[in-house]
């Protein structure tokens, strides 16, 4: 449908899922140490920990499926960066799969052991953080050599491509699922919250790592396209968004903290974080997945889509956090 292939999506889910993978396990291990001080916030900074790894778990699911079919199923296609093309050949994707395949394997193994320590707290508590650790270094090898290139150039923009994907869309996505997850949970709102802006800087250096590596291959492939400038359109949204983000909403949340309690939105409040949120996710997948297709839309098609791809994610998020705030915690984490 639309000229996208099964391939293409299989491509797609496991970047974005490897990503998730990534940011999951780097700010796993970072609450993991943070909850091995005794400072009164190392039980929050702990079960924090517990969260990420249950994302973690789910993406890293998604990505063994899509990285094992795309392994036997792989037709070379098209390397994207934000409507700027570079088509790796056959033999480089290849390599980088062959590369990989030891790493996967033992990316899986690990993962089984971060399932047996996670059941039990205090083995999760203790060696949690070579688990995230090691997934952490695993993933990021993976991204690195997607594809490998024996012109340095080609190589270094195919790593950067595919890694800062952990500190932009991984990034986001634990944010987004931390803020629901603790949605009605003071404690953990007390130890994330002040934590907000450190992440959201981890996304201003993904998004300039991002451009950084468009430079190494602009001059010769740059294609203006109607899906090009929809793409810049979106990154556009993310720069505006995100200083908003990273700014006054970040400020808020951070104000809502004192000594002897914790404040909660306001309803009106609590739905521009929600349409902030939906946006970014919402923007940072949609050039992601714009990486692995080439779309026949109008400019005005990819607009109605992407305008309604953000409101189901904003009402998504919307029935996520009452289901979440009925429950108040999650389940066997905290």
């Amino acid at each position: 449908m639309f000229g996208i292939e099964v391939i293409d999506i299989s491509r797609f889910l496991m970047q974005a899922s490897a990503g998730i993978c990534g940011a999951t396990s780097l700010w796993g291990f970072v609450f993991w140490m943070k909850g091995r001080k005794d400072n009164g916030k190392g039980k929050s900074f702990r079960a924090l920990s517990r969260i990420v790894f249950l994302l973690f778990l789910a993406s890293i699911t998604v990505f063994l499926t899509s990285w094992i079919y795309t392994f036997f199923a792989f037709i070379p296609n098209v390397f994207a960066h934000e409507g700027i093309v570079i088509k790796p050949q056959a033999d480089e994707i290849i390599r980088g799969f062959m590369f990989n395949l030891p790493l996967v394997a033992m990316l899986t193994l690990i993962s089984f052991f971060g399932i047996i320590f996670f059941k039990s707290k205090s083995l999760f508590d203790k060696y949690g953080g070579i688990i995230f650790l090691s997934q952490f270094f695993l993933i990021s090898l993976i991204l690195l050599f997607g594809a490998k290139s024996e012109f340095l150039r080609d190589q270094i923009f195919y790593s950067l491509h595919g890694w800062h994907s952990i500190i932009t869309l991984g990034t986001v996505a634990t944010i987004d699922t931390l803020y629901i997850a603790t949605f009605k949970n003071n404690p953990l709102k007390s130890a994330l919250y002040p934590f907000f802006p450190i992440m959201s800087a981890a996304i201003w250096i993904g998004l300039g790592i991002d451009f950084a590596s468009v430079f190494l291959i602009v001059k010769d492939t740059l294609h203006v396209t109607t899906q090009f400038l929809f793409n810049q359109m979106v990154v556009g949204i993310i720069v505006i968004n995100g200083a908003f983000l990273s700014g006054k909403i970040n400020d808020l949340l951070i104000g809502l903290i004192h000594p002897d309690r914790v404040e909660s939105l306001s309803p009106k409040m609590n739905i521009f974080f929600g349409i902030s949120g939906s946006l970014s996710i919402v923007s940072w997948t949609t050039i992601t997945f714009l990486d692995f297709v080439n779309l026949p839309f109008s400019y005005a098609q990819f607009l109605l889509l992407y305008i309604s791809v953000v409101i189901v994610a904003f009402f998504a998020h919307l029935a996520i956090e009452k289901a979440i705030s009925a429950r108040k915690v999650i389940p066997s984490v905290v």
